[in-house]
């Protein structure tokens, strides 16, 4: 007999990753997420969709490069050079909002992590503002890169 709130024995070895942990009985009556058992009864649980597929943000294009056409993208981007293939060119447009997010999103992370620190008047705040700067720097070039790709996609396809 199993005790809730202990995690049950794994049928795998130790190059297998353990089944979830389950801590509470859910009632019947309640939706939960569907997970798929395997031969051996290990649960298999859904992955989270990618974000190249989440918000109308598509890298279809980039996903669809080699690992060579990939290193052009990321040159043509932070470069703004416009040169390359038409397959590389839309893979960079492609990857630009995805990067203004990411930056962005790394920006707001360090800010509160700053704010959290000065509030704290920890010694660590000296090395979290100016990395702040720099994240607020990179989200601005990002944006610059991006809508200047963007920019020249348009005309050429005028």
């Amino acid at each position: 007999m199993r005790l809730e709130g202990f995690e049950p024995p794994t049928l795998g070895s130790e190059d297998r990753c353990s089944i979830p942990l389950s801590y509470s009985r859910v009632a019947s009556s309640q939706k939960t997420i569907s997970s798929v058992v395997d031969s051996q009864g290990v649960t298999a649980w859904p992955r989270p969709a990618p974000l190249a597929t989440m918000g109308g943000v598509g890298l279809a294009t980039y996903q669809a490069c080699t690992f060579a056409e990939k290193r052009d993208v990321l040159r043509i981007f932070w470069s703004r050079r416009d040169e390359g293939s038409d397959k590389v060119r839309d893979a960079a447009r492609e990857y630009g909002p995805y990067a203004l997010v990411m930056v962005a999103v790394i920006t707001v992370e360090l800010a509160i992590i700053t704010a959290a620190l000065l509030t704290d008047a920890n010694a660590w705040a000296w090395l979290a503002a100016p990395l702040t700067l720099l994240g607020a720097l990179s989200t601005w070039w990002t944006g610059v890169c991006h809508h200047s790709l963007r920019r020249r996609g348009d005309s050429s396809r005028s």
